[in-house]
């Protein structure tokens, strides 16, 4: 997996998480207040990843309807792909 510079940006996970954690205005809003409202030295990273482990497990227990069960192995390939964008974006 190579990591270099993409579309201006460190690495293309660096781009994917400003991509999909800015593209709306509410959720944009979201993460501006998250980061402003934590004492410094805390990490920043650590505190976003926090909030996505939360809203995808918020997120999934709320679908109507769904078949259950599988949701703990869907959980975690959710988490899983999206904790290794997290973990190489800057």
């Amino acid at each position: 997996m190579e990591l270099r510079e993409y579309n201006g940006w460190e690495n293309k996970f660096t781009w994917l998480v400003h991509l999909h954690l800015s593209s709306e205005e509410c959720l944009m809003n979201e993460m501006t207040s998250l980061v402003a409202n934590t004492p410094s030295g805390y990490p920043m990273g650590k505190l976003v990843e926090q909030w996505v482990r939360e809203a995808l497990t918020n997120w999934h227990m709320h679908v109507p309807d769904r078949y259950r069960a599988y949701d703990g192995y869907l959980r975690l390939l959710a988490w899983d792909g999206v904790s290794s964008a997290l973990a190489y974006a800057d």
